[in-house]
């Protein structure tokens, strides 16, 4: 307040840098640019990507560290509480065990993807997300969280782009959470297979319903926007390499 009062009390003295016409003008492009690139940012992808599946971030450990379980435990007599890295503790001391108590449990896991849980699953209930996720080849993944509010002009290409995927030897399937896939299969003449996953983290992996990653041995190459969905000729020249 000590700022807005020495503004206050000098409010006569202040000049402005502009004319009103020109502040008019300024204020007017400021609103379209802003206006301009939330609308970008809202049609494709968004310009920089804070999520785990960004462009160039691998999504599993390849010497995946030990998982560490911590237990506390808790003197009956005195309140004292101690935690132990399992299995760093006493358990096979009887006098031990007659005076202290547990309590909690945690887990420390080094080897999460990076802030993601993804699980994929098929039709069985398999957990399938090792097959897909380490494919040392190149893998799209089509992203379409919702079968039942997706963009579904998008999986006309789509279908072509996976017909061209396929006789080059290279996988493409989708995911979803929320739909029925039988009929959203037979409405989209879909020939890929669909797999499903948790709508949060399928929302984390590409901010469009449908969208479409590419990937090669855990690594995020590239992600498109069903507004931006490319040829596969395209995609070929530039990645498939």
């Amino acid at each position: 307040m000590i700022f807005v009062l020495t503004v206050f009390l000098n409010r006569k003295k202040i000049k402005p840098c502009f004319r009103v016409k020109s502040e008019i003008v300024i204020i007017f492009l400021t609103i379209i640019t802003f206006d301009a690139f939330s609308m970008y940012n809202y049609r494709h992808l968004p310009v920089i990507d804070f999520m785990s599946w960004k462009v160039g971030n691998k999504m599993f450990n390849e010497h995946p560290l030990p998982v560490k379980c911590y237990l506390t435990y808790r003197n009956k007599e005195t309140g004292e509480t101690k935690e132990y890295l399992s299995p760093d503790f006493p358990y096979n001391d009887t006098a031990w065990v007659a005076k202290w108590e547990f309590v909690s449990q945690r887990i420390e896991d080094p080897n999460s993807l990076k802030g993601t849980d993804l699980q994929i699953t098929d039709s069985s209930g398999n957990d399938v997300t090792s097959e897909f996720i380490r494919n040392p080849g190149y893998q799209f993944i089509l992203v379409a969280y919702d079968l039942e509010k997706t963009h579904l002009k998008a999986f006309t290409k789509i279908n072509d782009f996976y017909g061209l995927a396929e006789k080059d030897g290279h996988s493409l399937i989708a995911l979803y959470s929320i739909g029925n896939v039988k009929s959203f299969i037979n409405k989209t003449k879909a020939a890929y297979a669909f797999y499903s996953a948790d709508d949060v983290i399928l929302k984390t992996m590409v901010r469009a319903n449908p969208g479409l990653l590419l990937l090669k041995n855990g690594v995020v190459l590239a992600k498109w926007h069903y507004h931006d969905f490319p040829d596969y000729n395209q995609v070929k020249k530039k990645y498939l390499k």
